[in-house]
Formats: C-alpha cells, sequence, structure tokens
C-alpha cells in the first residue's frame, strides 16, 4: 500500500475560507481514501492533484487526507471512500462486498453499471448512453457530423476549465485526460464532503452526495447525482481533438436540463 499527500490547492482553500473563516487547525483527523487501478496513470494524477486541493480545505477545519493505493481483493478498513479506475466488473465486485463504503465509478461506461442502484456507487464517467444521446443531439443540427461525445477535454477553456488544465499539465508535463478529470472529480467530491459536513462516518458522506444540488466541477452547471448514482453533467462534443461545442445541445433541447442526457426513469435504465 502506497500513499500520497499533496501541495496546496487555492479553490478547495477559499471554499474552506468562505465557510469557516478560520485559520487553520493544529489538530487533525486523518481521511483516507483508497484507489484501485494503476498507479502509472492519469487516473492516479488527476486523484493526486484533487488530494492536492482538498487537503488545503481540510487542513483548515482540522482533517489531514490521504490517497492509499489499495488491492481490489484487500479494501482495509478505515476508509472514507473508494476511486475506482477499472472495468465495470470490477467496480459492480467493489460495490457488493463492501457496501457501506462510497465508490466513485471513473472508467465503467456500460449501461448496465447503472441499473444496480445500491446506493453507495457514484458514477463520475458518463454512461454509453448519455455520450450516445449527447451525439444524437448534435446531428440533430449537424446530420453529417462525424463526433463524440466527452466529459472532459484539455483544450475546452470555459467554465474555468483552462485554469485547470493549466494547473494539471504544469504538475505532470502533459494533457488532463478525461481519465485524470473523472478521477480528479471524484477525489474533489468525497473532499467536499467531508469539509461541508465535518464529518468522516459513512452514512453522513453518503447522506450528503445523495443530496448533493450544487457541486462545481468546472462545467458551468451545478452538478448532482442520479438515484442511479450518475453524475448529472453536460458533455463536450468533440472532432479531431477539437471542441466544437457542448450537450445539452441549444437549440435542439434545454440547454440547462442535463437529464436529456441518458435515461433516468428511475433505476430500470440509464
Amino acid at each position: 500500500m502506497s500513499s500520497i499527500r499533496g501541495t496546496p490547492g487555492m479553490a478547495a482553500a477559499l471554499l474552506v475560507l468562505a465557510l469557516t473563516g478560520n485559520s487553520a487547525i493544529a489538530d487533525t483527523t486523518s481521511a483516507a481514501i483508497g484507489f484501485v487501478g494503476d498507479t502509472d496513470s492519469s487516473s492516479w494524477r488527476g486523484a493526486s492533484m484533487g488530494l492536492d486541493e482538498i487537503n488545503v480545505a481540510g487542513r483548515f477545519i482540522g482533517y489531514e487526507f490521504s490517497l492509499e493505493s489499495v488491492d481490489a481483493g484487500d479494501i482495509p478498513d478505515g476508509l472514507v471512500a473508494l476511486v475506482v479506475a477499472a472495468d465495470a466488473k470490477s467496480v459492480k465486485g467493489l460495490v457488493e462486498r463492501h457496501p457501506d463504503l462510497p465508490v466513485f465509478n471513473t472508467l465503467a461506461e456500460d449501461d448496465d453499471l447503472r441499473t444496480l442502484c445500491p446506493g453507495n456507487l457514484y458514477s463520475i464517467i458518463p454512461s454509453e448512453r448519455m455520450r450516445s444521446d449527447a451525439v444524437a443531439q448534435w446531428r440533430e443540427k449537424e446530420p453529417d457530423a462525424d463526433v463524440d461525445a466527452v466529459a472532459h477535454h484539455h483544450r475546452f477553456r470555459r467554465y474555468s476549465s483552462g485554469d485547470l488544465n493549466g494547473r494539471y499539465t504544469t504538475t505532470y508535463d502533459e494533457p488532463m485526460t478525461e481519465a485524470a478529470w473523472t478521477a480528479f472529480v471524484a477525489v474533489r467530491l468525497v473532499g467536499d464532503a467531508v469539509t461541508r459536513t465535518q464529518a468522516t462516518d459513512l452514512q453522513t458522506l453518503h447522506e450528503h452526495l445523495h443530496g448533493l444540488t450544487s457541486f462545481d466541477a468546472s462545467k458551468g452547471q451545478p452538478l448532482s447525482f442520479r438515484d442511479n448514482g450518475q453524475l448529472r453533467q453536460p458533455l463536450w462534443i468533440v472532432k479531431d481533438d477539437r471542441v466544437l461545442g457542448e450537450a445539452p445541445v441549444e437549440g435542439v433541447v434545454d440547454r440547462d436540463d442535463m437529464d436529456t442526457l441518458g435515461i433516468i426513469d428511475g433505476c430500470a435504465e440509464e
């Protein structure tokens, strides 16, 4: 098991200052986040950058976060959450074996995974259906378009994404991939839950995540989770490494209605 702690991030610091108005606290409570996946990957690097930023916030109110690489078959006790960069089968197994632990899915797009609705699964990566809906909306405007839909792109600059991409590139000397972004957001969500509730018990963290209405992830919209654990979010329409636009696609649907991406009628489908 390896552990990593990082350097400050300004956004997280400003959040805590706004919430508390306090200076750093001497006594701290440890909060360990587990990571399942390749530690030589952009997912690990994104999660590590997220750790850097949530530790600024945590230290102001007495929490010290760590990110620990753990084996999927040997998850230690005492974690506040698990960030998983693995396939759907691995995610499903972890969710079932650790029903009390918040499990963040950062790579598996499978629609079938969204039908499980176990209560402890939070998917940051868009589902297959969300991507296909975004592309379909774009093709209503551009019928012959050959495009893809992504959660993050290193060339996107709006909604403070340019600053986020710049921080990542400065730190790791490479563009921020979608996998890096989803892992970064997962860790940020854990930090946000702990700092806002000032708690590390798993029930309180689940209640916060399920009740989330306004999480800022540099996407221009307040994000929240569906009942099936999928993160509602706009997607970027891309072609040939260029960002062409955003979905929901204005003029086709309400651009603020993120539930036009993916099926949302309960947990039967995503």
